[in-house]
């Protein structure tokens, strides 16, 4: 992960900062997959229910470890 973080020029501290709006977009988008699959394909939506079970389920974990930074979440 820190090569990733590298190659988009994302130091090790400033990708801490940002985590937790990322863990917060990721939930969002996640949510947003399962609307889309309500809406559009219900074969699948099983798959995206699990999805963003996963989604909230990391975002909340993520919370617990950290939950000054993600006080606004709340």
């Amino acid at each position: 992960m820190s090569a990733f973080r590298q190659g988009y020029g994302l130091s090790d501290e400033k990708h801490r900062r940002l985590k937790p709006e990322l863990d917060r977009l990721f939930l969002l988008t996640s949510f947003d997959k399962l609307r889309w699959a309500i809406d559009r394909s219900p074969s699948r939506i099983e798959e995206f229910v699990g999805r963003a079970k996963t989604a909230l389920n990391l975002t909340q974990l993520a919370q617990n470890r950290h939950p000054t930074s993600m006080k606004s979440m709340s």
